[in-house]
C-alpha cells in the first residue's frame, strides 16, 4: 500500500446571503502514525503483510 508524503485538509464554509463560502486549506505532512503501537515488531510484520483483498470486498 502507497502511503502519500502529505494529505489536504479542506474547511469550507456555507453561503450566507449576500456573502460567498470561503475555504481554508492546509498541506498536512504525514505524521507516521503507527497503529499497532502495542504489538511487538514481528507480529505487526506478520499482521502487515498479509492483503486484506479490499478490491475483491468493495465491488
Amino acid at each position: 500500500m502507497e502511503i502519500p508524503d502529505a494529505v489536504y485538509k479542506i474547511y469550507l464554509t456555507e453561503a450566507a446571503p449576500g456573502k460567498p463560502s470561503v475555504a481554508l486549506v492546509f498541506l498536512v505532512p504525514q505524521t507516521g502514525l503507527d497503529f499497532f503501537a502495542e504489538l511487538d515488531n514481528r507480529t505487526e510484520a506478520a499482521v502487515l503483510s498479509q492483503p486484506w483483498g479490499l478490491r475483491v470486498v468493495g465491488k
